[in-house]
């Protein structure tokens, strides 16, 4: 699935935001640094990186044509000089050895391609460049996914689900750290944290 409702996204994206914020907190930028955002979506979060990069540029790619329009409209360079966006698939980059940082929030897991993801952004950096990845990894607590899977699963509702094809990629991160090291990456750090989300409602959760 590459078609996204941007405008519906944006309404109804706290989770992510929340989840790509704590990682925005960790980045040590010194403001001119050439950065790639991978699965930009509406391109809110990639417009916080680029006013912390004022004298960089930074790029946010999406495959869906819809977000990119969106981000575009709203925070596009006409607000904010040194970003723009683009679309883009994760699995073959258009850049060679451009970007001093690469990051994803929450958008990997939705790559079933996953190698040919990773070499792609490894292949945007330069040299010595780094990568700040959030996805979604396995683990001992079901993930939305997980659930959604069992009940596709079940006698009860398969039928509503025949021609679903579920794109999550589901690994653990010991098992993500190894797959990026296979691409070209040295890993230096890999944290997990064990999140539980409140939706506040049910309206709010089926919204999501």
């Amino acid at each position: 699935m590459t078609e996204w409702d941007a405008a519906e996204y944006y309404r109804r994206s706290s989770l992510q935001e929340a989840m790509a914020q704590e990682v925005l907190a960790l980045l040590d930028l010194k403001g001119s640094e050439r950065i790639l955002d991978v699965g930009c979506g509406d391109g809110k979060i990639t417009a916080e990186i680029a006013s912390r990069a004022p004298r960089g540029s930074v790029i946010g790619v999406d495959p869906s044509r819809d977000m990119i329009r969106f981000a575009q409209s709203h925070f596009g360079p006409a607000t904010r000089p040194n970003l723009r966006f683009e679309v883009a698939d994760a699995r073959c980059l258009p850049f060679q050895d451009e970007f001093d940082l690469v990051v994803s929030f929450n958008a990997l897991h939705w790559i079933s391609e996953q190698d040919a993801a990773l070499s792609s952004i490894h292949s945007a950096l330069i040299a010595g460049g780094k990568a700040q990845i959030r996805l979604v990894a396995a683990g001992a607590r079901k993930s939305l996914e997980n659930v959604v899977e069992e009940t596709r699963r079940t006698s009860k509702w398969s039928a509503y689900f025949r021609d679903f094809h579920d794109p999550y990629l589901h690994l653990t991160a010991d098992e993500y750290a190894a797959m990026a090291e296979r691409n070209g990456f040295r890993v230096l750090r890999v944290n997990t944290r064990d999140h539980a989300w409140d939706f506040g409602s049910r309206a709010a959760f089926s919204a999501f």
